[in-house]
């Protein structure tokens, strides 16, 4: 699935992680994402440049902006 147009080629620009929700989460050249696992529907959650994502016990989606670490909650 295409997500962005085109990667940079950087090293680990990229993760995904499935969600206690049931969505496919993920965060690729800075831009944070869902797809609905079912019908494969790509949806953008936030303009906050994102990387390094993880979904914590509680459910959130945690990622980090640079030095910030921020939160999404599905």
């Amino acid at each position: 699935m295409k997500v962005v147009p085109n990667t940079s080629g950087r090293f680990r620009n990229g993760s995904l992680a499935v969600g206690k929700d049931g969505y496919i989460y993920g965060a690729v050249e800075k831009k944070l994402f869902r797809v609905q696992s079912k019908t494969m529907k790509l949806e953008f959650l936030t303009k906050v440049p994102a990387e390094d994502l993880a979904i914590g016990e509680d459910g959130r989606i945690y990622f980090s902006e640079h030095a910030n670490l921020w939160t999404y909650q599905p």
